[in-house]
């Protein structure tokens, strides 16, 4: 008996014998990814062209298929946009949880309903852009292969700079009614426009850093280094 590369779900695989029931659909040397591994012998397929259109998804058997060691860089292409839907979704919910927690901890910080209502909201929706942003780019940047560290420094570095420029162009009307609620912390933070936004750049970069290790450690596929 031939011995075969274990194969595991997300891996590239080329078609070497077509089944007599699928014959018009699959062609031999079809590129295709594991989507789902039912077993050792039998998986869950789905081939994609070189355009990035879609071609076929049947279950094929193991005697059908051979390992594809190294992938070209279409298929990595293509285990990206796979994989971007579901990552932005999670980022999505990750960062709409994680803004409303820190926004409302702002907002608590003048001792208000209001304010602690306020921080709420604006929380929410900056985690909801910041979490969707943060996933869509960490997609990019680890994709399978680069794990929670990759997705942790994208999302320090994008959530850094995207709270800095938040943060220098929220309008000093905004910063000037923060002023008046007397409170000495309010008063450090907005008094002027390079201190709002460092306090920007400093919670979206830890939101964002949140997002991306998460969503770059989901996203791992573990490599067998004895291959």
């Amino acid at each position: 008996m031939v011995a075969r590369e274990k194969i595991n779900q997300y891996d590239f695989v080329e078609i070497i014998r077509v089944p007599e029931q699928h014959h018009g659909v699959i062609d031999i040397g079809d590129i295709g990814v594991v989507v789902e591994k039912y077993n050792d012998e039998n998986f869950e397929i789905e081939c994609i062209q070189p355009d990035g259109s879609y071609k076929w998804l049947e279950t094929l058997n193991i005697q059908y298929i051979s390992k594809i060691l190294r992938t070209s860089s279409q298929a990595q292409s293509n285990m990206r946009e796979r994989i971007m839907p579901k990552s932005i979704t999670l980022g999505a919910v990750i960062g709409t949880i994680l803004g409303s927690l820190m926004g409302a901890g702002c907002g608590a910080i003048t001792m208000t309903l209001n304010g602690t209502l306020l921080g709420l909201v604006i929380g929410l929706v900056l985690g909801l852009v910041s979490g969707i942003l943060t996933a869509a780019l960490t997609v990019k940047t680890a994709g399978t292969t680069g794990g929670i560290s990759v997705g942790y420094f994208t999302g320090l570095l994008f959530g850094g700079a995207f709270g800095v420029i938040l943060g220098a162009l929220i309008p000093t009307s905004l910063r000037l009614k923060a002023h008046t609620e007397d409170l000495p912390m309010l008063d450090a933070l907005m008094m002027g426009r390079f201190e709002t936004a460092i306090l920007g750049g400093f919670l979206l970069s830890i939101l964002a850093a949140s997002v991306g290790a998460w969503i770059g450690g989901k996203n791992l596929i573990p490599r067998d280094l004895k291959q």
